[in-house]
């Protein structure tokens, strides 16, 4: 199987994949208990909260451990919006994140917050003037993402959240950073929250985490044994949690070589969809990783089938978006026919040329024998 939808998830690594089953052999206690199986579940724990938090250069009591990226988005945004309730009640984000955080904003204005979407032009990205200025002196959060899951798009983050503390010192900076983690070097200086997905970086599924600064206040999204500083109660899951701090322990120790692999691939890539007839390139400025393309006048979904019978794996788009129309491609106004015919292609540093022909000629091998929708 060719598999080129690593923006979905990727493949669980060896090191990830050893650390779980080591903790499922040799250490099934809980981690609350203070017996000595207990005790040595919590030091596996403690030990994935040191390797995640040095993959992000941050200290480990602010990693807060979740079951997810949702969970991690949900935490920072409910928790930071309902603790400062009193102060304001207006959140800023952007019109192209991910539904995990446009869900979660939607829950809170039913529950009496507003919230601005600043729009993005038509790279992709948003700029950090249109952010800044859509702060208000109601406004108590701000949550613009790294990269963007469809499109690759990278966010000014790092800007905004300078300018924003400059200017606005008690308003909390929220980024999703699921698609940067160990794609970007992108310093939590200015960010006061930041989310992240275990199994978007070769970990396994159902795990992840939220870096929380020293000092911000949150009110907890699940409550009960007081777990994870009080913040996510419930019985931690080790073997996963170990495998993400193997997997973040293995990608930061090899990612300089794995930049340079992907963004040698994506080169490749580019060269030889060109020769695709009718292939057209989403060009914004992002990661070499996740990109886009449009074969105008071919649905997504025949075309997902089509590759699939030939044993390639990608995809329209987010995986969260469930077969619907792209809101992130709708939201940078690209029209809806070429939206209809978007294909996502996000690379991971396993793939090889090899993959990319085998891809570029069962897009030829469509081209020539699926029905074109405007004939």
């Amino acid at each position: 199987m060719i598999y080129f939808d690593h923006a979905a998830t990727t493949v669980p690594c060896r090191a990830a994949i050893d650390a779980a089953v080591r903790v499922m052999e040799e250490i099934p206690g809980n981690p609350s208990s203070v017996h000595a199986a207990g005790i040595a579940a919590a030091h596996a724990v403690q030990e994935a909260r040191v390797s995640v938090a040095r993959a992000l250069g941050v200290r480990p009591d602010e990693i807060v451990f979740t079951a997810g990226g949702t969970e991690a988005d949900n935490l920072a945004l409910r928790g930071a919006a309902l603790a400062l309730r009193r102060r304001g009640d207006h959140i800023v984000t952007t019109a192209v994140e991910h539904p995990a955080v446009l869900e979660t904003l939607a829950a809170l204005e039913k529950e009496g917050f507003s919230v601005t979407h600043v729009p993005t032009g038509e790279d992709g990205c948003v700029s950090a003037d249109a952010v800044l200025s859509a702060v208000t002196d109601r406004t108590v959060l701000v949550s613009v993402m790294a990269v963007c899951n469809e499109t690759g798009a990278r966010m000014p983050v790092e800007e905004i959240g300078r300018r924003l503390k400059a200017r606005h010192s008690g308003v909390l900076f929220h980024s999703d950073m699921v698609q940067s983690f160990l794609k970007e070097r992108i310093p939590l200086t200015h960010i006061d929250l930041a989310s992240f997905s275990a199994h978007k970086i070769h970990g396994l599924k159902g795990c992840g985490a939220l870096y929380v600064k020293k000092g911000t206040r949150l009110v907890p999204h699940v409550t009960g044994g007081g777990q994870e500083g009080g913040l996510r109660s419930g019985t931690e899951n080790v073997h996963s949690l170990a495998a993400f701090g193997a997997a973040a322990e293995e990608g930061a120790r090899d990612l300089a070589a794995r930049r340079a692999r992907i963004i040698a691939l994506r080169k490749y890539a580019e060269e030889r969809l060109s020769a695709v007839p009718g292939l057209e390139p989403l060009r914004v400025q992002g990661v070499p990783d996740v990109f886009t393309v449009f074969l105008p006048g071919y649905k997504s979904e025949v075309l997902l089938r089509f590759l699939s019978a030939r044993d390639i794996c990608l995809s329209a788009g987010s995986a969260c978006a469930k077969g619907k129309k792209s809101p992130v491609l709708t939201a940078m106004g690209i029209p809806a026919d070429r939206i209809d015919s978007a294909l996502r292609i996000s690379l991971g540093a396993e793939n090889t040329e090899a993959e990319i022909d085998l891809l570029c000629e069962a897009l030829c091998a469509a081209v020539g024998s699926l029905v074109h929708t405007s004939r």
